[in-house]
């Protein structure tokens, strides 16, 4: 990575948040496809700040904010805050293997990784949460059809545009970055195991999954990252290509939902009760085809006192 215009992006992003945020920084890493030599044009330059002490999650949005002030730095800045007190507590995967440490101390060296639990529950909702952000209206009745059926990418590309070459492109990243969170969801549930980079995703998958969506899996990463770089093809035929995908993308959200009521019917009876509640409310938000989700509230509702409001509002969503 000794590329002139990462090197000052790197110090332009230190530079303005040593400005703007007053908490002590300790050290700065990039992360992603830049840290492990697989970055295509049009990718970010992921850069993880860590602070001292404890962050909340208004000073962690302040990272975001940044991004904002240093729009015109190419390439493209993704900037992560994160309190060591933090990262201690929670831990981090693949931080000592896979983060290139640029600035400060080498704080990765006292972090832990996380609890297997904590990141099968991060990582399964997770792609629950991104699917959310293309799919706005609730409740989502599996199984799911495309976010719009009028659009000529099916409400696939509604992130923000990428600017490569003085040119604005639609960005189709969100389908890589929808299914591998999907992907690494599911590994981490079904394998009991961490994914460390989104470069491990497509073998992982193949390893604890199988079956066709593994290769369903990598045509997609490769159309949509390797062979257009994020962004929506010009040409005709190219366009073909890439709606070609969407199929593929639509059955493998249908896949994560169907074994997401499974994951959340387990953990209606976790000790954790945060993962209770939030178990709970997920049930009734998506409509199943079965009496699975009906049931399991049914069976929680007359096991135990608590929660009791929140499972009738789940029950009479899904009645």
């Amino acid at each position: 990575m000794n590329d002139i215009s990462i090197e000052n992006a790197i110090l332009a992003a230190i530079k303005a948040i040593q400005r703007n945020f007053s908490k002590k920084l300790l050290s700065v890493y990039v992360t992603g496809s830049y840290a492990n030599g697989y970055a295509v044009s049009s990718s970010d330059l992921d850069l993880f700040f860590v602070f001292e002490g404890y962050l909340n999650k208004a000073d962690e949005k302040i990272g975001e904010d940044i991004n904002t002030l240093l729009q015109d730095i190419s390439p493209s800045l993704d900037i992560a805050f994160r309190g060591l007190e933090n990262l201690i507590e929670s831990g981090k995967v693949g931080m000592n293997e896979y983060f290139l440490h640029v600035f400060g101390e080498p704080v990765h060296l006292r972090i832990p990784m996380p609890k297997i639990e904590d990141y099968i529950y991060r990582g399964m909702h997770t792609g629950y949460l991104r699917m959310q952000l293309t799919r706005k209206t609730k409740p989502y009745t599996w199984p799911l059809r495309y976010p719009d059926d009028k659009s000529p990418l099916k409400g696939y590309d509604w992130r923000e545009k990428i600017k490569y070459q003085n040119k604005q492109f639609n960005s189709i990243k969100e389908i890589v970055v929808l299914t591998g969170w999907m992907a690494t969801g599911l590994i981490a549930w079904r394998g009991k195991i961490y994914v460390p980079t989104k470069n491990h995703v497509i073998n992982l998958f193949k390893s604890v999954i199988g079956g066709h969506l593994a290769d369903d899996l990598q045509n997609i990463m490769e159309v949509c990252r390797v062979q257009f770089e994020y962004m929506t093809p010009e040409t005709t035929e190219e366009l073909l290509v890439l709606e070609k995908v969407l199929p593929r993308v639509l059955e493998f959200e249908n896949f994560f939902l169907k074994n997401y009521q499974d994951f959340l019917i387990e953990n209606l009876y976790s000790t954790n009760p945060i993962r209770v509640r939030t178990s709970i409310i997920r049930l009734g938000e998506i409509l199943y085809p079965n009496d699975n989700s009906l049931n399991a509230l049914k069976r929680l509702s007359s096991d135990i006192n608590n929660y009791s409001d929140l499972i009738d509002k789940s029950i009479s969503q899904l009645q």
